[in-house]
C-alpha cells in the first residue's frame, strides 16, 4: 500500500469508511450531482488514504476536491490494507476551462500532455522531489522516487497519461508501481481519474486504459 500510495501522492492516514461497499458511488461536481457504478471487482476499503478525503491544495492555487477512492475487494476486506490496485477520482474545484464542449478541451489538453516540456516535466528531479516531500510531510517516511512518464493518446472521454515509479522501500528493496490517468470534462470542470497497481503481478498500462475509459463513460448525473 506504502509504494502506491506515494505514487498517487497520498498519505496513508486512516480514516474510517463503512465496511459495506455501496452498489454507487454519488458525488458532487460543481453544483451537480453524479453518479458512478461501483467498478467490477472494487470495493470502499474500511480504510481510506487521509489525502484521498475533502480537499486539498494543489498546483498554481487550485483546489482539488476528491470525489471517490476505491481498491480491489481481496485487498479491501484485509485489516492492513494490502498490496492493492487503487481507483481515485478527484477534480480541479475552483478552475473552470470554458471550453465549449468536452471534444475541445480534450484535444487541447491533448497537445498539452503529449508535448516534450510536459513529459519532461513530469520526469524532472523537481517533480519527484514534490513526492518525495509530500510524502515525507504526510506520512513521516522518507521515499526516494524515480518516475518515468508516456502519454497514451486519447478518445472521446479521456487524454490518457502514465507512469511508472521506482521507490525505494526498506534496505536495498526497491518497488516498482504504475499509474495510469484519465482527464476528462465534466460539467465544465476538469476531472481526473488514476488507476495506480504493482507492476510486478498488477494490472498493465493496457488494461488501466480500459478500466479507466469504463469508469469515465459510466459516470452520469443522478436521477
Amino acid at each position: 500500500m506504502f509504494a502506491l500510495a506515494a505514487l498517487a501522492l497520498f498519505a496513508d492516514a486512516p480514516v474510517a469508511q463503512p465496511p459495506n461497499a455501496p452498489a454507487a458511488l454519488v458525488f458532487d461536481i460543481d453544483g451537480r450531482s453524479y453518479r458512478l457504478p461501483m467498478p467490477n471487482g472494487y470495493c470502499t476499503p474500511p480504510r481510506t488514504p487521509a489525502a484521498a478525503v475533502g480537499e486539498h491544495s494543489g498546483a498554481h492555487g487550485h483546489i482539488v476536491a476528491n470525489l471517490a477512492y476505491v481498491q480491489d475487494c481481496k485487498s479491501a476486506s484485509s485489516d492492513d490494507g494490502g498490496d492493492q490496485n487503487f481507483i481515485h477520482l478527484k477534480y480541479v474545484k475552483n478552475f473552470n476551462p470554458n471550453a465549449p464542449s468536452r471534444a475541445a478541451y480534450l484535444a487541447f489538453v491533448a497537445k498539452q500532455m503529449g508535448s516534450a516540456s510536459y513529459i519532461g516535466e513530469q520526469e524532472s528531479e523537481a517533480f519527484a522531489e514534490r513526492v518525495e516531500r509530500r510524502m515525507e510531510s504526510t506520512t513521516g517516511r522518507k521515499i526516494d522516487a524515480q518516475i518515468s512518464a508516456v502519454h497514451l493518446g486519447h478518445d472521446d472521454l479521456c487524454v490518457y497519461q502514465a507512469r511508472t515509479m521506482a521507490v525505494a522501500l526498506k534496505g536495498d528493496e526497491v518497488g516498482t508501481v504504475r499509474m495510469a490517468g484519465c482527464t476528462t470534462w465534466i460539467n465544465g470542470r476538469v476531472v481526473t481519474i488514476d488507476i495506480g497497481s504493482w507492476a510486478d503481478g498488477g494490472l498493465g498500462f493496457g488494461a488501466m486504459v480500459r478500466e479507466l475509459r469504463a469508469v469515465a463513460a459510466s459516470i452520469a448525473p443522478s436521477q
